[in-house]
């Protein structure tokens, strides 16, 4: 299962579904205001599933009219196992696990390094 990648990307921070052409930019016009956008997904992933439901239209940029932050979540967190940020393995899921199944756990984990 692949790998979903938070990283600043020359001034830019994105999530990246490893292998795959999924990439989504942070909200923010700075670098500074897109790490607030990290910040608030990652406090939501802590707090659990449907904190990140209704957060993660806000965090990334050019969601469609109309789109469901469930899907959007889904998307992202049920179909990865590992979260790397800037590079450092972060959280490895257990087998058999999706990120989205341990979502509290993962947005302690980036919480912590944020």
């Amino acid at each position: 299962m692949p790998a979903l990648l938070i990283h600043n990307a020359g001034g830019a921070w994105e999530a990246l579904i490893e292998n795959t052409n999924t990439a989504l930019a942070f909200e923010g016009a700075t670098e500074a205001e897109q790490l607030e956008s990290v910040k608030q997904l990652a406090a939501a992933m802590r707090s659990g599933w449907e904190s990140v439901t209704e957060v993660i239209l806000d965090v990334f940029q050019g969601a469609p009219e109309g789109a469901d932050g469930a899907v959007v979540a889904e998307d992202v967190f049920a179909t990865t196992s590992e979260l790397i940020y800037e590079g450092f393995g972060l959280f490895q899921a257990a087998e058999g696990e999706t990120l989205a199944s341990v979502i509290e756990e993962v947005g302690a984990a980036l919480l912590a390094v944020l």
